[in-house]
């Protein structure tokens, strides 16, 4: 995956911090973490059931595999047709 990184070099006037690897500057107050807060608890998810589509993959897969095998045949049959009636 590519990130873009605007460098210093690109615009005098960018926001862009160069030190800090492409991350932009912040501008604002930081935030004072109080660990004294309970963050608010999440609900429990429900884990999602995986389908695994691994027999539809391989049945399509050898379909797939099959049909060129067959076109290649064909075309190894029509290869050989022709030099048969070119040496003829």
């Amino acid at each position: 995956m590519g990130y873009f990184v605007k460098t210093a070099s690109q615009s005098p006037t960018s926001s862009w911090s160069s030190n800090s690897g492409g991350m932009p500057k912040y501008e604002g107050k930081e935030r004072l973490h109080d660990k004294s807060k309970k963050s608010p608890t999440k609900e429990n998810t429900k884990p999602q059931e995986i389908r695994l589509h691994t027999q539809q993959r391989a049945t399509r897969r050898a379909t797939f595999n099959y049909m060129v095998a067959a076109k290649l045949s064909i075309l190894e049959q029509r290869r050989k047709q022709e030099e048969m009636l070119q040496k003829v």
